[in-house]
């Protein structure tokens, strides 16, 4: 594999950078939906100031991630977004949900790959997929919780699509 690569569109470089660093940190919501399998999930909903911090609060259900901690190149203002979060970011429960930590979750798929698990689902009417351990495999139609790592999300302004 390269040290570095670089992520073309219609021959134009979206972003250039260390495979890791281009998984983990895409500059724009194509980056972001090209590399990985599966691809990454993409919440809409808003930043809001809550008691003197930054929160995502999603545009369907009851999701809502403190943002404050987010590494920016800009302040974060309040405002329309969208949050993106890896498979693997996002921890799986079997039980019900128990704090407010935790997101209902209604699996729908799921494909036991050996050393992992992909689980197709949604929170709320909204699809997410979730990467869990290969001795993870709940049945299709189960309720489950899940939560959202908040130290591996990366937020996209709405309109551009360029990372914040």
């Amino acid at each position: 594999m390269a040290d570095r690569i670089a992520i073309m569109k219609n021959g134009v470089i979206q972003q250039i950078g260390t495979p890791a660093d281009v998984y983990r940190r895409p500059q724009n919501l194509f980056v972001a939906s090209f590399i990985g399998t599966p691809s990454m999930n993409l919440i809409k909903g808003r930043i809001e100031r809550r008691g003197g911090r930054y929160s995502f609060v999603s545009e369907v259900g009851s999701l809502t991630i403190n943002v404050s901690g987010y590494v920016s190149s800009a302040e974060l203002a309040e405002g329309p977004v969208l949050l993106g979060v890896r498979p693997e970011h996002i921890g799986f429960s079997a039980a019900a949900v128990t704090s407010d930590v935790t997101s209902s979750f209604k699996v729908q798929i799921v494909e036991p790959m050996g050393s992992e698990t992909i689980i197709y689902g949604s929170h709320e009417g909204m699809p997410i997929v979730v990467r869990a351990n290969g001795e993870t495999e709940p049945a299709p139609g189960t309720e489950a919780s899940i939560t959202i790592d908040a130290d591996h999300i990366n937020l996209f302004d709405e309109g551009s699509g360029n990372r914040l």
